[in-house]
């Protein structure tokens, strides 16, 4: 999965919060009002997906707009995923400033017989928020249009963090020991 030229969000609500209650499709909605509002703010109309939406199957998730993702003009925008446990749950996801397919699907697998059909195929299936707003959106643009959208909503509480030394030490670990290393980064 390659992730390049986004924001990627995270939103954590532990089992106590009603949020978790609602169930995941509706709390999938809830989440992602917030994120419609901020596109919105940066130019770009967006709706959710129907549900039991589906698109071509490739390990690039973006390129198969599915139930609850955030589309403009019928094609992908933002992807999330959420996982549950009996202690709360997680939901993260990507919304798209650039694309460059031709570097995507360089990184990964596609059910498509080459990289070309794939680029082709996925142009009408995901946007960005830049092609849609017809102009660069810059990360701390769209950053900031998330934030003031996630303050704005009724019932959130946004808390302000940042990387612990040894967080970042442990961050650097791993990029050196793995993810940093092109033997790892060009396995499929």
């Amino acid at each position: 999965m390659l992730h390049d030229m986004e924001v990627t969000y995270s939103v954590s609500i532990p089992q106590s919060d009603p949020l978790y209650a609602m169930g995941l499709e509706a709390s999938y909605e809830w989440i992602c009002r917030p994120i419609i509002e901020a596109l919105l703010s940066v130019g770009v109309s967006a709706t959710l997906a129907p549900h039991g939406s589906t698109g071509f199957v490739s390990a690039s998730c973006f390129t198969a707009p599915g139930t609850t993702d955030i589309l403009a003009r019928q094609r992908k925008i933002v992807g999330s995923a959420q996982m549950r446990t009996r202690d709360g749950f997680l939901q993260h996801g990507s919304v798209v400033l650039k694309n460059d397919l031709e570097k995507l699907f360089a990184v990964v697998r596609t059910s498509q017989p080459n990289t070309l059909d794939a680029t082709r195929r996925a142009a009408g299936l995901i946007t960005s928020v830049s092609d849609e707003a017809q102009r660069t959106v810059s990360f701390d643009e769209m950053a900031d249009a998330l934030v003031a959208a996630f303050s704005a909503a009724e019932g959130i509480r946004l808390l302000a963090d940042s990387t612990t030394a040894r967080e970042a030490l442990n961050a650097s670990e791993m990029v050196a020991g793995k993810y940093g290393r092109e033997d790892w980064n060009a396995l499929r």
